[in-house]
Order: C-alpha cells, then structure tokens, then sequence
C-alpha cells in the first residue's frame, strides 16, 4: 500500500503507518508549500491514501489516483477536498 503523507505531523507517531506500507512524506510535512495540482497528480498517481492538511485535493487528482481508497484531511472540515469527486468513485473522506 501506498500512502501519500503532506500532512503535519510527529515524527514518533509515524510508525503505524509505515507498518501499513510504504510512506512518502513531501510538502507541508517536509516544511514546503502546498503543492500545485499537477504535481500533485504525478506524485499520488498509484496512491492508495492521501493524508493531507492544506493540499488541495481536486476532481483531477482524484481521478488521476487510480488506486485512491482513502482520503484522510486532518482539519475540521475537508474544504479542500473536491466531495463530489470522491462521491463518485465512493472514496471515503475523513476528517478531524
């Protein structure tokens, strides 16, 4: 499993994760800007979860994430996930 990781986080509380699969860790999280949709695409094509704060999550980076099974945005509401999108390939969206 692949899971695409932007959000901001403790370094000791990574661990469950990485026992789910392989962990990239890249923007917000590493301390650089949101990154642009197009990037955002390449990086989470074969991405099974996208974990995210401030990254917009867009109709296109949804349909671009052929194997997207989960999104999870650790803020209160999910304003930068594009909820119909996700709606029509039934992809869960959690929040905090």
């Amino acid at each position: 499993m692949k899971i695409f990781f932007t959000a901001e986080y403790d370094p000791r509380e990574i661990g469950p994760l990485e026992e789910m699969g392989e962990v990239i860790i890249d923007g917000w999280a590493k301390g650089l800007p949101n990154l642009e949709e197009e990037e955002m695409k390449a990086k989470t094509a074969d991405a099974d979860i996208i974990i995210t704060t401030f990254d917009e999550i867009t109709r296109g980076v949804i349909e671009n994430a052929k194997n997207l099974k989960l999104i999870a945005c650790t803020r209160a509401t999910p304003v930068n996930v594009d909820m119909a999108a996700e709606k029509e390939r039934n992809i869960p969206v959690l929040y905090t």
